[in-house]
């Protein structure tokens, strides 16, 4: 299993007054080429995908955008994202579902009825090889 972390990609992050979404996209075509280049079976985002829970719609356009081209190129890549203290955990998990069916998993919030539901963040994931035995 090849499984490539990532996180505090804190996308819509300013410098002063300075826009940094060149910065941003260039760091996101980097890594879509990375996830070729190593052979990665699944990218965890793990948190801080924004820099805050409000972020502006160009930041989201560029995480969408993000999610599209690694679902184009890489069939078979497998996407796991968590939200972090930065991003707003419900926002993220809006797009859960439409999402799922892309074979990308998003947890955002803890899931707690009487005990933890380990069993509603738990994802099985598989390597290449054993996706093209099946």
């Amino acid at each position: 299993m090849r499984l490539l972390h990532t996180a505090d990609w804190h996308l819509g992050a300013r410098l002063r007054q300075i826009e940094r979404y060149d910065e941003q996209q260039s760091f996101l075509d980097w890594l879509l080429e990375a996830i070729g280049e190593h052979s990665v079976d699944c990218l965890l985002i793990a948190g801080d995908i924004f820099d805050g829970s409000n972020p502006p719609a160009k930041a989201e356009e560029l995480y969408y955008q993000f999610l599209a081209s690694c679902r184009q190129r890489y069939a078979d890549l497998q996407i796991v994202i968590v939200s972090g203290n930065h991003d707003s955990s419900s926002r993220l998990e809006a797009a859960a579902q439409l999402l799922k069916s892309m074979n990308i998993h998003v947890i955002g919030t803890f899931k707690r009825a009487e005990e933890v539901d380990f069993k509603a963040m738990s994802i099985s994931l598989r390597t290449k090889a054993s996706t093209m035995a099946s």
